[in-house]
């Protein structure tokens, strides 16, 4: 039976960091197949196109965190993190007992210990709920609209520009694992090559205070591109904006930036959230009025310099 607990937990692990850690389609062929969606939409310049940069959200908002939403972010962390300490004690508990190291009445105490456990693991059975899905509008209605808006502002304000095209893509899937822009760059990666072509991804615009570009991503494994993550930052300066340099820590999860720089295509993820979860995050109350406008309005302003540096051939 050790033995056995040694290969189960192992295994669950191993499942747990590819498809959590790394994003990986591990598991995904025991779910049922769904049809997602993207949208894409390129505005085109007077003349030839000699440059090319992508704004990026995705429009998908996760089922609700039931822990999170009656027990906060510090109540969900703390389940999670003694489930994970369950898991290795339970791991090592095994491997002493198949080493021979422990043995007899002391292996047994040392198991019924774990019991502790048994709780928080069945816990995990009611982590989301399916049948409320959340409003999304800070994650990630915010990170569509900077695109939106900047396409938006371009036709009132009537400008046009002679070899800059401009993209907005909305890739749907993301709180699955990235599934949406995986896919985007599955099929339109190799239509980027013809130009120099940033993409700045946007997730959860919400907290003046976070604002941050993100050089690396997917729980710090992906390296994303410098230069656009140094454009946008720059343009922060400019406008003296308050801006971070920083990363999408381990288990901090991803932005859409890692599929694309995955890809090989030049992106960085900029966000506005703390790593501390809001209540907001993942529950019911991710409404319009959770918006703050302050934020919204500095990373818009941010966008717009941003592209305006970039028109004018920065770090190509």
């Amino acid at each position: 039976m050790p033995a056995l607990s040694i290969i189960f937990i192992a295994i669950g692990l191993l499942i747990c960091f590819l498809q959590f850690g790394l994003y990986k389609k591990t598991v995904d062929k025991l779910f049922k197949e769904k049809i997602g969606h993207n949208a894409t939409g390129f505005k085109k310049p007077t003349g030839e196109v000699k440059r090319r940069i992508i704004f990026n959200g995705h429009p998908d908002a996760a089922w609700e965190w039931p822990f999170k939403y009656k027990f906060t972010y510090l109540g969900f962390d703390i389940h999670m993190s003694v489930c994970f300490v369950g898991a290795f004690y339970t791991l090592a508990i095994a491997i002493l007992k198949v080493a021979g190291v422990i043995t007899g009445s002391l292996a047994l105490k040392l198991g019924l210990v774990a019991l502790i456990f048994v709780p928080f693991w069945f816990g995990l059975y009611f982590m989301w709920n399916e049948k409320r899905i959340v409003g999304g509008a800070n994650d990630n209605l915010t990170g569509c609209y900077m695109g939106i808006a900047i396409l938006k502002m371009l036709k009132d304000e009537g400008i046009e520009f002679e070899n800059t095209e401009i993209g907005v893509v909305l890739s749907g899937s993301e709180e699955a694992g990235l599934r949406g822009a995986k896919a985007w760059c599955e099929a339109h990666k190799d239509e980027m090559n013809d130009v120099p072509t940033f993409i700045i991804s946007y997730d959860t615009i919400a907290q003046s205070e976070e604002l941050m570009v993100n050089y690396r991503d997917l729980n710090g494994t992906v390296k994303v591109d410098k230069d656009v993550s140094d454009l946008f930052y720059e343009a922060c300066e400019e406008l003296k904006i308050p801006c971070k340099k920083g990363m999408v820590p381990p288990l901090g999860g991803a932005t859409d930036s890692a599929a694309f720089a995955q890809a090989g295509l030049r992106a960085t993820g900029v966000t506005a959230l703390s790593h501390a979860l809001p209540d907001f995050y993942h529950t019911r109350l991710d409404t319009p009025d959770a918006l703050n406008k302050e934020c919204l309005a500095s990373c818009f302003a941010a966008s717009v310099k941003a592209l305006e540096m970039f028109d004018n051939g920065a770090k190509q």
